[in-house]
């Protein structure tokens, strides 16, 4: 994956990015979002449909919106909205249930093949 240095130019100077604590709160916001978008596509391949689609509910269990959750990372703490459905048989595997400390998280993702 290529990251487009553009656009990560334009977000360090709109978010007036000059200490390291401003670039650890950037990280933060950012580590937020891509767990939040991956939870949310977590929830899709499970239910097996795309939010708001016309007659994805046919198999009982249907979103049912979302929790909050406080987990602990290297970069602080970060407040995740994880989705539920309605069956509660929704079990993510980016950050598990009862999971309070991601630590160590970018290790994990950059080397799964040596983990274990």
């Amino acid at each position: 994956m290529e990251i487009d240095k553009k656009a990560l130019q334009q977000m360090i100077m709109a978010n007036d990015i000059k200490t390291t604590e401003d670039l650890q709160a950037l990280l933060r916001d950012l580590t937020k979002e891509m767990i939040d978008t991956i939870y949310e596509g977590g929830l899709t391949a499970h239910l097996g449909y795309e939010r708001h689609a016309q007659g994805g509910e046919k198999g009982g269990n249907y979103r049912n919106g979302h929790g909050k959750k406080t987990v602990k990372s290297h970069l602080g703490e970060i407040e995740l909205s994880p989705p539920r459905d309605r069956l509660g048989a929704f079990d993510p595997e980016i950050v598990r249930k009862r999971q309070t400390d991601i630590s160590g998280l970018e290790m994990k993702v950059i080397s799964p093949a040596t983990a274990g």
